[in-house]
């Protein structure tokens, strides 16, 4: 649905992305992996259209992107940024009417399936009740939670999140990330933790300095190998009765007590 083929990126004569070809496929959830720097953000934006590759093509429904109006093209997809702040104080409804404003045109009156949008928005990510709040008073996975309904309030087919859960504690980084899983979309998420990557992607695409490395089910790209050359770290990977992979990492020998 969603296809890049041989996208490179090029920045003030550095190579930050070079010839990954990768899709993403009807209702699934393909994570995006790799270290800092990897080039995972940049990979997004282009996705999400934001940024226009050096080299390649880019199509959604077998037609270049380049040829979406932003308006169609908004309806289509949501990208929800990482650290997604405002920049002025505004409640929790104001935010997330943000998210209808590829609906609207500059004097369109608020209908009925805009009220609609936003409430089932609110309601898919558990914050009925906090629409008069003050978005800059919630803590921190509240606040994820309200840019991810803005991002719904759009109606898109295809979500980008660009590592949702950075920076929360765990048991929110698990609850953004199981909402993320119920919601009947393409998902196409950049991920930091391998074992988050592992319980909740259907597919996973490892990239390093700018390169796809492998792409694949997660126990085809999570291997001890994988994660010794890219990430630097000795691991066991054990299998869960669900199917899903757990990931052990083991402390370098010179640490060891």
């Amino acid at each position: 649905m969603l296809v890049g083929e041989h996208l490179s990126l090029e920045r003030d004569h550095h190579t930050i992305l070079d010839d990954i070809t990768l899709t993403l496929n009807d209702h699934e959830i393909l994570g995006i992996i790799g270290p800092n720097g990897a080039g995972k953000s940049s990979l997004l934006s282009v996705f999400a259209g934001l940024v226009t590759p050096t080299k390649g093509d880019i199509s959604l429904d077998n037609i270049a992107l380049s040829k979406w109006s932003r308006r169609k093209l908004a309806k289509t997809i949501a990208f929800v940024e990482q650290q997604a702040e405002p920049h002025e104080r505004i409640d929790v409804r104001h935010a997330i009417e943000i998210g209808r404003t590829p609906h609207k045109t500059l004097l369109s009156p608020w209908f009925p399936e805009d009220e609609e949008a936003l409430q089932d928005a609110l309601e898919k990510v558990n914050m009925k009740g906090f629409e008069k709040r003050l978005l800059n008073s919630l803590s921190g996975g509240e606040k994820q939670r309200i840019h991810i309904a803005r991002a719904l309030a759009q109606k898109p087919r295809i979500l980008i999140l660009d590592e949702p859960t950075n920076h929360l504690d765990i048991g929110c980084q698990l609850e953004i990330l199981s909402l993320v899983r119920r919601l009947d979309l393409s998902v196409l998420i950049a991920l930091h933790d391998l074992n988050h990557a592992a319980m909740f992607c259907d597919r996973i695409a490892l990239l390093d300095h700018g390169r796809l490395i492998s792409s694949g089910l997660p126990e085809d790209v999570l291997t001890k190998q994988t994660i010794l050359t890219n990430f630097r770290a000795n691991a066991e990977i054990d299998k869960l009765e669900n199917g899903r992979l757990h990931i052990r990492y083991l402390l370098p020998p010179s640490l060891k007590g």
